[in-house]
Formats: C-alpha cells, structure tokens, sequence
C-alpha cells in the first residue's frame, strides 16, 4: 500500500499523551507511542548504516571504523556528557569581536587558502 492510499485510509484515535498521530490501514485504529516511534526510528538508522558499510570499499571502511573508535572513546563520551561553560563577554572583548566583524566587512580578512598555505595545509 503506498503513501496515497495510507492517506486515505487514515483513521484517527483521541489523543493519547505522549503520541503521535499515524497513518495505517482502517483495520489498525490507534497511536504509536512516542518511545516506540524513537525504537523504530533507531533499528531504521542503524539498518541503513549496515548497507552503507557493506557498499564501503576496505579503505573507506577502515576509515569509518576509525572515526567510530574515536566518537565512542571516553575521551568523546566525557566531551558529549560535559556541562557547556559559558564565560560573560567583557566590554574589551565585545570591542575586539565589533572591530574584527568590521574589518571582514571592509573586505580585510584573511582567505582561507592564505591560512592554509601559511601552515602548509594548502596546494
């Protein structure tokens, strides 16, 4: 049955706290619930990892593990968990970041092709 038709066929239950609203066939009348939806959402995401990682050649995988080694690290779990400082902004900083934003708009920045070469990152 495709899009369309589950339009069509919709039928709507009351409201139930922590649902949302589905479209299904008249034979199935009711909610998924919110956690459901995230535990189906989920298995769909991980699915589609698994037929991007069978489409990877050995390099590119051995790439991809790499970077999943590094984001399920402590040191990316402690960084991910840890509170978000905020610092006030003094005057004389506030000062500075108007300065360098008027500067960029006179066109005065830096390219980022110079930064790169100067750190010997570029062509």
């Amino acid at each position: 049955m495709g899009v369309a038709q589950l339009v069509e066929h919709r039928t709507v239950a009351p409201t139930v706290a922590g649902s949302i609203p589905v479209s299904h066939p008249k034979s199935w009348v009711g909610r998924i619930p919110i956690g459901a939806l995230l535990l189906m959402a989920h298995a769909n995401e991980k699915q589609q990892a698994h037929q991007l990682l069978d489409q990877l050649d050995a390099g590119q995988l051995a790439a991809v593990v790499h970077l999943l080694q590094v984001m399920t690290g402590p040191l990316s779990r402690a960084l991910a968990s840890a509170p978000v400082e905020e610092e006030e902004i003094t005057s004389e900083t506030a000062a500075a970041l108007d300065r360098a934003r008027a500067s960029l708009a006179r066109g005065e920045g830096i390219p980022h092709e110079d930064i790169l070469r100067e750190f010997g990152l570029g062509k």
